[in-house]
């Protein structure tokens, strides 16, 4: 299962899972974030683009409280990714990379939410992040070098149109589209 966004990161870890021949489906949550209207049309362009299975789930009563940084949020999708996993094993992945100040964006959270995350599957589900290690650049490179259709992707936090140059993320794919 991919946590797809229908940002670059999450459309890299589609292309990667779907070059390994692993059967993927991918998950949009809904939870309230300014950009879910274009993420979901994002989404549904990849997945039509991959000829691969979504589902989308909207959580309600929730209000993100800032714009960027959410603190919780990579935790809360996974835990919902795990909740909603249709399979007794396989893997729920996840677009996170090096190269933020995210505390969620790291190797060290990963194993954390896979100490939990086994105390209910018994070690059948694994957490991956497949780019953990790699710098925004290098999952750009391997995008461009793939052809990974990077056209389809949508980034901005804001839900503007993209690159905003106001949100972290269209600041970082202006730079990525500058190269």
């Amino acid at each position: 299962m991919i946590l797809l966004s229908g940002g670059l990161d999450s459309t890299a870890c589609l292309n990667f899972y779907s070059e390994l021949s692993y059967s993927v489906q991918c998950l949009f949550i809904d939870f309230g974030q300014l950009a879910r209207v274009n993420e979901f049309k994002s989404v549904k362009r990849i997945c039509r683009f991959y000829k691969v299975p979504f589902s989308k789930i909207k959580v309600s009563g929730y209000q993100p409280m800032s714009k960027g940084f959410m603190r919780g949020r990579n935790l809360f999708l996974l835990s919902i990714a795990a909740m909603s996993n249709p399979w007794k094993s396989g893997l729920i992945s996840i677009g996170i990379h090096k190269g933020t100040n995210y505390s969620d964006c790291s190797m060290e959270f990963l194993d954390t939410v896979q100490k939990t995350i086994d105390i209910y599957e018994s070690g059948k589900v694994a957490i991956s992040a497949p780019f953990g290690l790699w710098t925004k650049n290098d999952i750009w490179e391997y995008c461009k070098e793939r052809n990974v259709p990077v056209e389809c992707t949508y980034s901005c936090e804001l839900g503007l149109k993209q690159p905003c140059g106001k949100c972290l993320s269209c600041q970082d794919l202006k730079k990525l589209h500058a190269r």
